[in-house]
């Protein structure tokens, strides 16, 4: 943080920045954060062409919040903005290259799992909560909340059981279910066992098949039947056919009762500590896979490497300046890359809170109408999104 009284923070990497009064804080214990709301602030925001943010609406803003002032740099292409990094580059050459660079990589990072670094994640706070739930968008409704010691004893039982059902550590495990908390548990948890392979659960029964066969996955993880969903329906005609016996286990709406076969339910009685030897993976061993979006014919499988992930989470820390205490919405879905690492896993892995708003996440038009009342009540310190979204 600069200690000149002015703050100024780029929002052009996404991270949101407002003036702050007192309130209780998420995972704050019940305590408050005092910051004076006069305290004058700055925003720049760099994007390509306006990219919504005409001038009227900055202007509006800064009329609305006075102690407000907005910088724009415009790059009106992504050309324009090229020539301007190597016009810089020209200017000032490659110091500052070489001297991040005079420190090896591994030097700066010397652990490359990830799956450790999300149990770590869970344990900077164990008591703060991990994630809060609300029923579809419903701001003032019910709310579901998971502690980091609850999330990391699930995950750790997940993991344990699915090595009991003989899942080794090379083995795929699907993952077709929108994002609810026992999605956290699952993920993690098949990431300390085998490997998960989060798919896209609004894709076709034919689709969800050719990427299971391909994958050669050996259980699905999926949402059970639940009302206006039809993943389970899907998957059970993905799987109709399937040469050999497939597990599939469940989850469930964090608001209704688990179904049969419930995954969670299931690894109850596992303990709360790994029970199988599991070596530290190295940076270039697999620790998930994820798949295109199928926009130049069919979708591709792609091995996303434990090095790949810890690095995203390393200069996501060190570029956007994340800490312990940060606050996440948790709108876009885990099998989208974005949604995995950008607001998924890499906050838990930081001990972020998630807020869940709704099962259909950002599709949900409840919560898009009550977004920045979210912001406002769980103290939301990082989002992203598109004028569309934040309008």
């Amino acid at each position: 943080m600069p200690t000149s009284p002015i703050q100024t923070k780029p929002i052009g990497a996404m991270r949101w920045i407002c003036p702050k009064i007192s309130r209780p804080r998420a995972g704050s214990g019940g305590g408050s954060e005092t910051v004076n709301p006069d305290e004058p602030i700055t925003l720049t925001i760099s994007t390509f062409n306006d990219f919504g943010y005409t001038d009227a609406l900055l202007q509006q803003y800064m009329d609305e919040n006075p102690n407000v002032t907005i910088v724009h740099n415009i790059a009106a292409t992504s050309n324009d903005a090229r020539a301007n990094y190597f016009q810089k580059l020209g200017k000032t050459g490659l110091a500052d290259i070489e001297a991040i660079e005079r420190v090896p990589l591994e030097e700066r990072i010397t652990r490359w799992d990830f799956a450790l670094n999300l149990i770590d994640g869970c344990r900077i706070d164990p008591s703060r909560p991990a994630l809060l739930a609300t029923r579809l968008g419903e701001v003032d409704g019910e709310l579901h909340s998971w502690t980091f010691a609850e999330l990391e004893l699930r995950a750790v039982q997940v993991a344990n059981f699915l090595r009991a059902q003989g899942i080794g550590p090379h083995d795929a495990v699907a993952v077709v279910s929108p994002t609810v908390p026992g999605l956290f548990a699952a993920m993690i948890g098949t990431m300390l066992a085998a490997r998960p392979f989060p798919i896209n659960w609004m894709l076709e029964a034919a689709s969800l098949r050719d990427l299971m066969r391909e994958c050669q996955v050996k259980a699905v993880i999926a949402l059970g039947p639940t009302e206006g969903f039809s993943i389970w329906e899907r998957v059970q005609e993905a799987v109709a056919q399937w040469p050999q016996s497939l597990p599939v286990y469940t989850l469930h709406d964090p608001f209704a009762e688990p179904h049969p076969n419930d995954l969670l339910s299931s690894a109850q009685g596992q303990l709360g500590v790994l029970n199988f030897d599991r070596p530290v993976a190295q940076r270039h061993d697999v620790a998930c896979y994820v798949h295109s979006g199928g926009t130049t014919g069919h979708p591709k499988i792609v091995r996303i490497l434990h090095g790949g992930m810890v690095f995203r989470q390393w200069a996501a820390n060190q570029g956007l300046a994340f800490r312990p205490s940060d606050v996440v919405l948790s709108d876009t879905p885990l099998f989208h890359i974005g949604g995995l690492l950008v607001r998924g896993l890499v906050s838990t892995a930081d001990g972020h809170t998630s807020v869940i708003p709704s099962m259909h996440g950002a599709r949900d038009k409840t919560f898009i109408a009550n977004y920045w009342r979210y912001i406002e009540k769980f103290g939301v310190t990082q989002i992203s999104g598109v004028p569309t979204t934040l309008s």
